[in-house]
């Protein structure tokens, strides 16, 4: 059976809502942590429309090179429970949080002992951090006024010209509301 398009022209004026799948926040939260920075409407979750009762949402792709914005995922969440779970659910979307756990990681790593690590090329208390990447890979979800993650980082160390790089993970807890940090936690291997 042939399943027509679902066009984002048309969600956007109210139409075709009828196709979306209902999801839960959990499955919300979790897609939209994946967005990165915006730069153009293709290749990230967007919320593409909203009632009173549903959060409609979904990726958008382009068929061919005139082709017209079509979303090949589209789902709705209930908005209320959305609004009580992650109120700030238009505000924050992936990039907003890596940033943030990239500093909150930088600021961990600058304020723990310096003998933490055995490098034999690096005498104690003589190294600098210099860098946090994120691999971001697991979010946990949300819980009461938490938004949980446990995510995997690059930590890059700097003595002389020499630089060092180690993978560590973190459990790291973030007030949904602003994002300011609740804990943070190395999981050592």
């Amino acid at each position: 059976m042939f399943r027509s398009r679902i066009r984002l022209r048309k969600v956007r004026e109210g139409k075709q809502l009828d196709r979306a799948v209902e999801k839960g926040v959990q499955f919300f939260f979790k897609k939209r942590m994946t967005n990165p920075p915006r730069k153009v409407l293709l290749g990230a979750w967007f919320i593409v429309y909203q009632t009173d009762e549903f959060v409609y949402w979904g990726k958008p792709i382009k068929r061919g090179i005139w082709g017209s914005a079509e979303l090949g995922d589209f789902y709705k969440t209930r908005k209320k429970i959305l609004e009580a779970y992650f109120p700030k659910y238009t505000h924050y979307e992936g990039y907003h949080v890596r940033i943030k756990l990239q500093d909150y990681i930088l600021e961990y790593k600058m304020n723990e002992p310096k003998g933490d690590y055995d490098f034999e090329q690096i005498e104690e208390q003589m190294y600098t951090y210099v860098s946090v990447s994120l691999g971001f890979r697991s979010v946990l979800g949300l819980d009461s006024d938490l938004m949980l993650f446990n995510t995997p980082a690059m930590v890059t160390f700097q003595h002389d010209e020499n630089k060092y790089t180690v993978k560590e993970n973190y459990k790291i807890a973030l007030y949904k509301n602003d994002l300011s940090l609740h804990s943070i936690e190395q999981l050592r291997s």
